[in-house]
Order: C-alpha cells, then sequence, then structure tokens
C-alpha cells in the first residue's frame, strides 16, 4: 500500500523533473504545464480542496499561457489565487476561533494591511498603466488586487496559526515568490522586456508552487 510520504515523494521528484524538463530545449508542446498538473495529481490526496483546485488552474493558467492566451492565462491564474485566499481566510477564522483567548492581532493586521498598500500602491503606479487600455488594463488590476490578497492572507495565517512551524510558513514564502514571478513577468510585458525573462519568471514560480504545496500539505496532515 503506498503511503502519503510516498506519494509526496513521488510527486516532488515527478515535479522536479518536469521542470527540469521544461527549461531544456526539447520541443515539447504545452510542457509549461506539466510540473504543476503533477502537483495537483498528488494533491487529491495530500492537499487542501481549495489549493488542490488552485494547483488545478494554475496549470490550465500554464497551458493558456502556452497557447498565447494573455487574458484567459490571467483569469484562470486570478481564479487559483482566490481558491488559495480562501484557504488562508479558512486557516485565519479556525486558527481564532480554537486560540481560546479571544485576543485579536490588530497590530499584525496593520501590518499586513500596510504592505498591502504599499504593493498595490507600486503595482497601480509602475505597471498598470503600461498595460494596454480596456479589458486587459482592468484584469491586470483586478490580479494585482488579487494576488496581494493572496500574499497577505497568507502572511496572517502562518502568523496566527503557527509562525514557528517551518513546514507551514513556506505558504508565505510561496506566495511571496508567486508575487515576484508575476511581477517581473507582468514588467516584462508591459514596461520594459528583460534579459534572461524566462528564467527570472519561472525559476521562482515553480518554486512558489512547490513551496505552497509542502505549507498547505502540512495544514491537510495536521487535520
Amino acid at each position: 500500500m503506498i503511503t502519503i510520504r510516498a506519494i509526496k515523494i513521488i510527486a516532488v521528484a515527478v515535479f522536479a523533473a518536469a521542470a527540469i524538463f521544461y527549461f531544456l530545449p526539447i520541443p515539447v508542446p504545452h510542457k509549461i504545464a506539466i510540473p504543476v498538473f503533477s502537483l495537483f495529481i498528488a494533491g487529491l490526496w495530500l492537499l487542501p480542496w481549495q489549493m488542490c483546485a488552485a494547483m488545478l488552474f494554475s496549470a490550465l493558467g500554464d497551458y493558456a499561457g502556452s497557447c498565447h492566451d494573455f487574458i484567459w492565462q490571467m483569469g484562470l491564474f486570478a481564479a487559483a489565487h482566490i481558491f488559495m485566499i480562501s484557504f488562508f481566510v479558512r486557516i485565519i477564522l479556525d486558527s481564532l476561533k480554537t486560540s481560546g483567548k479571544g485576543n485579536k492581532p490588530y497590530s499584525l493586521y496593520i501590518g499586513v494591511a500596510a504592505i498591502c498598500i504599499w504593493l498595490l500602491t507600486i503595482a497601480f503606479q509602475e505597471i498598470v498603466p503600461f498595460a494596454p487600455a480596456g479589458t486587459v488594463r482592468i484584469g491586470v488590476m483586478v490580479y494585482a488586487i488579487l494576488i496581494i490578497t493572496m500574499l497577505s492572507t497568507s502572511i496572517t495565517a502562518v502568523s496566527i496559526k503557527r509562525p514557528y512551524d517551518y513546514w507551514f510558513s513556506l505558504c508565505s514564502f510561496g506566495a511571496g515568490l508567486f508575487l515576484i514571478s508575476d511581477g517581473i513577468l507582468a514588467w516584462n510585458k508591459f514596461v520594459t522586456p528583460l534579459p534572461h525573462s524566462g528564467l527570472l519568471i519561472m525559476v521562482p514560480y515553480y518554486l512558489a508552487q512547490l513551496s505552497l504545496f509542502f505549507g498547505a500539505s502540512r495544514a491537510k496532515a495536521e487535520k
């Protein structure tokens, strides 16, 4: 009988092999979507349903990107972030409910809100104005709000639930890498082309998904 640990080891091995394969100059259609799709398959056993859905929509977003359909790519990743946000919000609410102290970490909320405002200011000043007017620009604005909200809820969830739990803390690390990857992608697409943009975008993106997978699987195992 295959154990949960064995499934996780196999999933990480397949993900790593698929990620390395993506960077090899071998023309295979849509190979960009294989690594995260492998995490979705493993997530059927290892992840809370919200994060499993997020992995699926991320893989579909990768597929849309390989088809050069930016609107669909952005929309599918936006859906992935909504599922991630719902996962982190559930962690926050459950942690507050079971803390038994009744103390609300208002200083944490203020700090996270400040980070949100700062990141949104950067996005709306430095990237959004350069996106084509109309549907794309509106989509970029909504997407910026969603991914920054995802990062903020992940920080809050980790801080409230168990700030010294290394594995669960990977959720915040992964969310931060996700933001960096998408920020580089947007800058490269709308502001100015960057050298080695493929590596700069995909390395933190794949590391982000793997970190989120580990962190979320920890929460699933605890439950």
